[in-house]
């Protein structure tokens, strides 16, 4: 099996600070922490992105690292436009080189790649990152296409059972709480 450095497959384009900001993208709004979970979290739909990785506005099917957690989603319609901060970096696949949701699944979950990603971070504490010429060292193996496309498809099955999971323990806490307040009240009632 062939490995690449990350460096060979995809590129990297920070996003942007509050101090490099022209005035027409200080009125968009950013990218946050809580649409990069929403988006990591629901089931990506294969589309990749075509955006220029100049300019800092995110596009459906973009791929989006979080500097902080060191993972990478796919960015979702509803948060196509919104402003790449300082905080995420755009990836971009050169020439179709491997697989969007193979490239999702090696960076958040493959081992080799993970025991790779914890020996790159620096900084002390909660806050450790890896630094962008350590991250394009990375390197990640090469399976046939179809094969990529097998584990991708695989991979994005397992998000969306995983929403689904989080949906219903959601529906469950709520059944849950709602009977607590209602025997509560009854309680105060008597």
């Amino acid at each position: 099996m062939e490995h690449m450095k990350l460096e060979e497959v995809v590129t990297f384009s920070q996003g942007v600070g509050k101090s490099r900001m022209t005035d027409k993208l200080a009125q968009l709004e950013y990218y946050s922490q809580y649409d990069f979970e929403k988006d990591l979290n629901i089931p990506p739909i294969k589309k990749e992105g075509t955006t220029d990785s100049k300019i800092p506005i995110l596009k459906f099917g973009d791929l989006v690292m979080s500097n902080l957690s060191q993972k990478v989603a796919i960015v979702s319609q509803e948060n196509e436009g919104k402003l790449l901060s300082i905080n995420f970096t755009r990836v971009q696949i050169l020439d179709n080189k491997i697989d969007q949701l193979y490239f999702a699944y090696l960076f958040n979950y493959g081992s080799d790649v993970q025991s790779q990603k914890k020996r790159e971070l620096q900084g002390s504490g909660l806050i450790q990152k890896i630094p962008l010429s350590a991250l394009k060292n990375i390197r990640i193996p090469i399976v046939e296409r179809g094969q990529q496309s097998l584990i991708g498809e695989t991979y994005a099955s397992m998000l969306a059972f995983r929403s689904s999971l989080n949906k219903l323990d959601q529906s469950i806490e709520n059944v849950m709480i709602a009977t607590i307040e209602n025997r509560i009240k009854e309680d105060e009632s008597e």
